[in-house]
């Protein structure tokens, strides 16, 4: 690091952001700004990228190109000894939660002026606060009820019989009623009684909101094959 300025890594798949965010940083004095184009980087390329740059500041995306969603590189940065700030257009505050709980000193709306970015990354490396305590607080909170409310879900699923289970798979991939019962050689009245069964143990009137119940607590992801 030269002086108390730190050095600093974008990573960034918009190379005009990119630019104008190492402009800004250059005209505050910073000297080690460097850019890592990540439109055709993998998640390996990446990681591979910081460890050869040494930054002491990371500020990272948070969508990149081939990569997505990037808070699992979080992480791996901290470990490669850079502070990570993520830059953001997203306002989903549990993405923003995430985040932070992957180790993130702070998440930058990109809609901010880049001189409060510059104070950012100053701050960053002196060990300050970069979010109001609150801020941070409340993202971190909501991301924990949201885990409470989805284990509350994955309870109800939990009531299902292994046949309940396989008539509701069944219902989510858009099959009728008479069509499992052809498929699993059962009269249509059995069907419709597990259909009534199932919607009985999840608290809903209709499959439609069975349906939506099951992508709001990830049983879908966890059951689709």
């Amino acid at each position: 690091m030269s002086g108390s300025l730190p050095r600093v890594l974008i990573v960034e798949d918009h190379v005009l952001l990119a630019e104008s965010l190492e402009l800004a940083l250059r005209l505050r004095d910073f000297e080690h700004v460097e850019l890592a184009d990540a439109s055709h980087l993998d998640a390996a390329g990446v990681l591979e990228r910081v460890a050869d740059a040494q930054p002491d500041v990371v500020l990272l995306d948070l969508l990149l190109g081939q990569v997505g969603v990037s808070v699992p590189l979080i992480a791996p940065m901290i470990e490669l000894g850079a502070t990570v700030l993520v830059l953001t257009a997203s306002h989903d505050h549990l993405m923003l939660a995430r985040c932070l709980e992957a180790g993130a000193t702070g998440v930058f709306d990109k809609a901010q002026p880049f001189d409060d970015l510059v104070t950012w990354v100053t701050d960053a490396m002196l060990g300050r606060a970069t979010m109001r305590p609150a801020a941070r607080d409340m993202l971190l909170a909501a991301l924990d009820e949201h885990r409470r409310q989805n284990d509350e879900l994955g309870h109800l699923f939990e009531r299902l019989t292994k046949r309940e289970r396989a008539v509701f798979s069944a219902i989510v991939n858009g099959a009728t009623a008479e069509e499992i019962a052809a498929q699993e050689f059962v009269a249509v009245s059995t069907v419709r009684t597990h259909i009534r069964s199932i919607l009985e143990k999840l608290g809903v009137n209709s499959q439609l909101a069975a349906v939506a119940l099951a992508r709001r607590s990830g049983w879908l992801d966890r059951n689709s094959a």
